[in-house]
């Protein structure tokens, strides 16, 4: 609202009307299901237009790089132009000196390339050219012959692939009008590099979405908007590199394993009320022949910190019905399974089947009720915290390390989760490392060695002064884009660019096992591993796993 005081617009894309659409300068009640058609004609547009960003398109994604359509379907190398080439070389045409140029991968480090050549576009002889301009398009968008073969790049293929998704085409696919449609990407292009796009969780938490999720990636890629004032925050995790050490529920300080820990994890099976559940038949590739079998997976259950997936059923379960074990002691903690959790009734019949039931919560629910002792919990703005606020919907907090700070102490008899957590483990015994909450955040907020001292906090209490460790702080303290900074490689080796995956022979290897044969008959060429560091408008991992790229 008080964006739209200082003149910005706002768009919202919902079938409903929502109390966002009623506020909205234009709402597109679009058709259920339709999303793809929509985003697909802002891409041509986009793409058509005099705003796109060709230069972010050239320096930092694979839009320049060839693609072996005919052959292997995944993006060209070296080695699969010539005998002897190098896998981590990915060849492009240089404009500005008309030459075939390769942009050099880093991750075997092999036959020269990697260290100061790494992630730079280097001539036939292996030279780095610095003022490479690497081209988008070939001539006509039909392919540039290299060495007897014509190839043409990840932009050729898009373009080809986005121009027929016409602002018509989507209006009556979407059943909207198409003046309004084009009032909406017109809106949207003239606002960037500062227009932010807010994905809502309808379009992707669902089965099938990877491929609209690609596609609004490339959308915001296209117009310019990532990491630009009023665009989009790029989501990475915490620099650190502590990303699920630091939220594990028992974290294993220099590698320590409390005994009783060690012992749970060694007999989690029979533990565990999720033993019986998540077995599945599975293909599976064998790791020396690539030979797939038919084998039983359990997806889960055995794991310490309960089932992946419907924990809730086989709880429910094992304390109404005693299968695979009665569960006589209950330890519930800001949960509500009776209102959120299929079978309510049965879950309340299996609550009186226990013999001792500590419920920890803010509220009195419906399972506090049944409890025999209720904790009181603080409200998460009476407690201290430190913060992981992953999202992935482009908020300025997106995968952001941050602190939450209490307004006042907590009222009554209330207590910090965490509190209580320390406290009961104490009295049990349990070795939980840390004295006290904030002990194991000066922990967690110091970081590894190899963190720059920038990102790394002393203690909590200098963290409680900075505020922020990563994500916004970083542009400001490096005064530049993440990308162009480094900030957004896993691997902390801060070279500009973008986190590419490991592929090789084990990804994927549950559904396509590159070299071998799937039950239709296709062969998966053998896949080169390799990490270029570039945004992938056109996606190999996407390919690996059978869909389109």
């Amino acid at each position: 609202k008080r964006a739209q005081e200082r003149g910005a617009k706002v768009i919202c894309v919902d079938p409903r009307f929502t109390c966002t659409a009623s506020k909205a300068d234009l709402w597109l009640p679009i058709r259920p299901g339709s999303d793809m058609a929509l985003v697909l004609a802002f891409i041509n547009e986009i793409m058509h237009s005099e705003k796109c960003a060709t230069d972010f398109a050239r320096q930092y994604t694979n839009a320049p790089f060839f693609i072996d359509e005919e052959g292997t379907g995944y993006q060209l190398r070296q080695s699969m132009m010539r005998e002897g080439g190098n896998v981590e070389l990915y060849p492009a045409w240089d404009e500005a000196h008309d030459q075939l140029i390769y942009w050099s991968g880093d991750w075997q480090n092999t036959a020269g390339v990697g260290g100061p050549k790494a992630f730079q576009w280097l001539d036939e002889a292996g030279n780095i050219v610095a003022d490479a301009k690497p081209a988008l398009t070939t001539p006509d968008g039909k392919g540039r012959e290299i060495e007897g073969k014509t190839y043409r790049t990840s932009w050729d293929i898009l373009l080809e692939h986005v121009t027929p998704w016409t602002v018509e085409r989507a209006a009556e696919f979407c059943e909207l009008p198409a003046d309004k449609i084009r009032e909406a990407i017109d809106t949207y292009i003239a606002a960037s590099p500062h227009a932010c796009f807010t994905r809502g969780q309808k379009v992707e938490f669902s089965i099938n979405t990877s491929g609209i999720s690609q596609a609004f990636t490339i959308m915001m890629a296209l117009a310019g908007n990532f990491d630009s004032k009023g665009g989009q925050n790029i989501g990475r995790e915490p620099a650190t590199g502590y990303d699920s050490f630091m939220f594990d529920v028992v974290p294993n300080k220099e590698g320590r394993m409390g005994q009783r820990r060690k012992e749970t994890a060694m007999n989690i099976k029979k533990l565990s009320v999720c033993q019986n559940t998540g077995y599945q038949q599975i293909l599976q590739a064998d790791d020396a022949t690539g030979e797939l079998r038919e084998v039983t997976q359990n997806s889960g259950g055995q794991v310490i910190y309960g089932q992946q997936g419907g924990f809730g059923a086989v709880t429910t379960k094992a304390m109404a019905q005693g299968d695979p074990f009665q569960i006589h002691g209950y330890w519930q903690q800001t949960s509500e399974p009776i209102l959120s959790i299929e079978g309510g009734k049965e879950i309340i019949e299996g609550f009186k089947n226990l013999d001792f039931f500590v419920n920890v919560d803010i509220f009195m629910t419906p399972s506090g009720e049944l409890a025999d002792i209720i904790l009181p919990a603080a409200h998460p703005n009476e407690v201290d915290r430190v913060e992981w606020a992953h999202s992935g919907h482009g908020y300025p907090t997106s995968h952001t390390y941050l602190i939450r700070q209490p307004f006042h102490a907590p009222l009554g008899e209330a207590k910090d989760d965490m509190d209580i957590c320390f406290e009961f483990a104490e009295y049990m015994g349990v070795d939980m490392y840390w004295k006290d909450k904030y002990e194991f955040f000066d922990y967690m907020v110091k970081g590894p060695e190899t963190l720059p001292a920038e990102l790394s906090c002393a203690s909590f209490e200098e963290f409680r002064e900075r505020i922020s460790v990563t994500g916004v702080e970083m542009a400001t303290v490096k005064g530049a884009p993440k990308y162009e900074t480094g900030f957004m490689r896993k691997t902390s080796d801060f070279r500009p660019g973008f986190n590419t995956m490991y592929r090789g022979n084990k990804m994927g290897s549950v559904y396509r096992f590159p070299g071998t044969t799937t039950p239709d008959g296709t062969v998966i060429p053998p896949h080169p591993q390799s990490d270029n560091g570039k945004m992938e408008l056109w996606s190999e991992d996407l390919l690996l796993y059978g869909n389109g790229p």
